[in-house]
């Protein structure tokens, strides 16, 4: 007779069936929805949820998922295509601009978009093959650069899926393919390969006609220790958008609750990426080097203001972006005894290289019109904006965990960041070159457990970039020509924090928190 017990934890049970057959074991692997981090974790506001919770949630666009991170709130607006929009802390963050996102160690977060500063587009995912989110709040981990002020995630690939092809049909237009599983090979290597095509129209006057196709091919030799992996990811979504309405023009009969003043509106997005792990792992240490590589192409038409400022072509403007990022990251840990104190030490390195054109145009219809100022460069005909920018990003870092008491154990982060970039604008010709640097301390102090309970008090530094445009003075506006804003804008923050386990398989955690931002949003 075999017992197996649920476990807070991801675990491995093992039992002994009778006395005949003690040499031979069953392996039960038994995973919870979340992960109990007393003891382990750094702050009071951090968590991580498991692959079965993903799994369990349903969700009718890809955002959703990320609504399992408790107190972050992600909606939509401009249609089903376009990144979406998040809340967090009391913050606005528009599509990302203080939520540092990661997808397999890639940093989603655009820089200096075309749309917004830190624009996080995870439309590109498949929830299928997701092996859980690691997420942190607030400014406290040493790991954490750009974007990361409200919090983070980081969302992991899982190395086996089972095979599985499932399709999906209801109203409003919404169809769902998926294709996916994975390979196994004799000497313990996995493939997983996946494959989903998505249409949904929405309940619109004129249907969004959101279609996508996505790809991932994942493959993973060894474990977390010792192995590498993979990964090569395809996007390409396509959407109609219907954007806010004036009150007035519903109340006049012009349109519909779910009518549009400009039907044109929309977008369309385009991904490619490859990306990898390397892990070597001895005793007491860990060293793990991930590098990527990524192109995208996007281009939004919207028309917010409709006839406020033409009030014969209307307001609707496009918004062009070609990025190629390149980066990567390498971390070594170590754990050691200093005398009888228990210590954890984390060193990393962190680069990002962003290769972007970017543009505005008014148009008509999603033609351009000739109203913006003509430019040096044919690529950029019509464009009221229009800019070839270079973006270099490095971070540099150390993390020491000490446990001083069974009750008592520190956390001291420092970081340093360097960003750099060129801006080429394409309507006067004129170059801009600017760089910066920041010193970011980050800490907490936590007592405990005391019967499942510990204590956290965080405090720490930490920053957004923001648009190198703004930076460089290059928008062609009036209302941009005399503005200067830093290529960092740094925010400060403190938490007071409790995480409890009261009774067997409830966590509960707690955080008063403080942020005080040089600017929120530049």
């Amino acid at each position: 007779m075999t017992t197996n017990k649920i476990l807070p934890d991801k675990a491995v049970v093992q039992s002994q069936p009778a006395v005949q057959a003690r040499s031979r074991q069953e392996h039960i692997e038994v995973v919870a929805s979340r992960r109990d981090l007393t003891g382990r974790a750094q702050t009071a506001s951090q968590g991580t949820i498991t692959a079965k919770e993903l799994q369990m949630r349903p969700a009718y666009r890809v955002g959703q998922i990320l609504e399992a991170i408790p107190g972050l709130v992600v909606t939509t607006h401009s249609g089903e295509g376009k990144a979406n929009q998040l809340l967090l802390r009391g913050f606005n963050l528009d599509h990302g601009t203080d939520l540092a996102t990661f997808v397999d160690d890639m940093p989603v977060n655009g820089a200096t978009n075309a749309h917004g500063q830190g624009y996080t587009d995870i439309n590109f995912l498949i929830p299928e093959l997701l092996g859980g989110v690691d997420y942190t709040k607030g400014p406290f981990y040493a790991n954490i650069g750009d974007f990361g002020v409200a919090g983070s995630d980081h969302m992991k690939l899982a190395s086996e899926v089972p095979r599985q092809i499932s399709a999906s049909a209801g109203t409003l237009g919404d169809y769902r393919v998926y294709a996916g599983g994975t390979t196994r090979f004799k000497n313990g290597d996995r493939w997983v390969n996946a494959f989903t095509w998505q249409h949904a129209d929405g309940p619109w006057r004129y249907p969004d006609n959101a279609r996508t196709l996505r790809a991932i091919s994942h493959f993973t030799h060894g474990d977390d220790r010792n192995g590498f992996d993979l990964t090569g990811m395809f996007y390409r979504g396509q959407w109609r958008a219907t954007n806010d309405q004036p009150l007035e023009a519903m109340r006049s009969g012009m349109i519909g609750r779910y009518g549009s003043l400009d039907p044109t509106d929309g977008g369309f997005a385009e991904r490619y990426s490859l990306s990898g792990h390397y892990r070597m792992a001895g005793d007491n240490w860990k060293w793990v080097t991930s590098a990527f590589a990524s192109h995208n192409r996007m281009t939004l038409w919207n028309n917010f203001t409709h006839y406020l400022d033409d009030p014969v072509n209307g307001d609707q403007h496009q918004q062009d972006e070609t990025r190629t990022m390149l980066g990567g990251t390498s971390t070594y840990s170590r754990n050691d005894h200093i005398g009888r104190f228990e210590s954890e030490t984390s060193v990393g390195v962190q680069g990002r290289y962003d290769i972007l054109y970017v543009d505005r145009r008014h148009t008509h219809e999603r033609v351009a019109l000739r109203d913006c100022p003509g430019s040096l460069n044919d690529s950029a005909q019509y464009a009221c904006n229009a800019d070839n920018i270079n973006l270099g990003t490095v971070g540099f870092y150390v993390q020491n965990t000490t446990h001083w008491l069974p009750w008592l154990r520190t956390v001291v982060g420092l970081r340093e960041d360097y960003q750099g970039g060129i801006d080429d604008n394409l309507i006067d010709g004129s170059r801009t070159v600017k760089h910066q640097w920041l010193f970011q301390p980050k800490g907490s102090l936590i007592f405990g457990p005391w019967k499942r309970t510990e204590l956290y008090l965080s405090a720490g530094r930490a920053y957004h970039s923001n648009d190198f445009r703004s930076v460089s003075g290059s928008y062609n506006s009036g209302e941009f020509t005399s503005v200067s804003v830093p290529l960092m804008t740094s925010a400060v923050s403190g938490e007071i924090g409790v995480r409890t386990t009261p009774v067997d398989h409830f966590h509960m955690q707690a955080a008063v928190f403080i942020i005080d931002f040089d600017s929120e949003l530049s």
